[in-house]
């Protein structure tokens, strides 16, 4: 299969969040992108909502981070995690 190459300009400190998310999640950045576009392609459109207000009372801005998000999921019990990493690769890849 061709491959082509896609380049895209993101603030750094996007990147940098997004990279360390990924990896937590065991993929690349890369990869990431690569299923992102395949469930557009599945669902016809964004493979999720896009919305003007606030969700769940943050703003992007005033959302957690990842550092702070990743700290409380290392507060779970093991099973928690592993449960939680699951269901977010099933979501990712169809599982």
């Amino acid at each position: 299969m061709a491959t082509s190459l896609i380049q895209l300009r993101v603030d750094e400190k996007l990147k940098k969040q997004a990279d360390e998310l990924f990896a937590d999640l065991g993929l690349d950045t890369t990869t990431a992108l690569r299923i992102f576009l395949k469930q557009a392609l599945k669902v016809g459109g964004l493979p999720f909502k896009v919305l003007k207000e606030k969700r769940d009372g943050y703003s992007l801005d005033e959302a957690p981070s990842i550092k702070e998000i990743r700290a409380e999921i290392q507060k779970m019990p093991i099973a928690e995690q592993e449960a939680l990493r699951a269901e977010v690769r099933a979501q990712m890849f169809g599982e």
